[in-house]
């Protein structure tokens, strides 16, 4: 919020372009987000990112991660934050990454070991859609009531129904 009213202040009564926003954002912050917002308010569309577990021999976990067009027929490539929710028994744990390029992997915490369960867009906030494998879709089916909270019920349903409009899930 600060960070935000320190670039309306800036440019009251002004002109201002997104790079001025950035510009601002990223001195406020002392970190960059103006590559990955850039990514977004520079190019249309959104991404569709595919998301599998991989188990390790040693007990740890990793989510593979590749991102492509939601809107097939361009070879677009966006930067974005990912972050899960990942759980065993009652151990549920978070990570997140950013995706800077078409794949990525993300590793979660070695205390879950394989994880029961993972959800990608941890919270439901995220503006990108995700194609959880099948594996991890049959899992979040199986997931105890109360263990997603209502905005991840609705990122996957609505996720689920647009993957099911684009042909790529029955």
């Amino acid at each position: 919020r600060s960070a935000l009213a320190t670039y309306l202040n800036a440019y009251a009564d002004r002109n201002a372009t997104s790079e001025d926003l950035f510009r601002t954002l990223d001195a406020a912050l002392g970190r960059t987000v103006s590559t990955p917002m850039a990514s977004f308010v520079d190019q249309p569309g959104f991404p569709l990112l595919h998301a599998s577990l991989a188990c390790h021999g040693s007990g740890a976990a990793s989510l593979e991660l590749s991102q492509e067009p939601f809107v097939p027929g361009t070879d677009r490539t966006w930067q974005f934050p990912v972050c899960v929710r990942a759980g065993t028994g009652k151990r549920v744990d978070r990570a997140c990454t950013l995706l800077q390029g078409k794949t990525g992997s993300l590793s979660l915490p070695a205390s879950l070991g394989c994880p029961a369960w993972v959800v990608v867009n941890d919270g439901g906030l995220d503006y990108y859609r995700v194609a959880h494998a099948p594996e991890l879709r049959k899992n979040l089916r199986a997931t105890p009531r109360g263990v997603l909270s209502a905005e991840e019920q609705v990122a996957v349903t609505s996720d689920l129904s647009a993957l099911a409009e684009r042909g790529d899930v029955p």
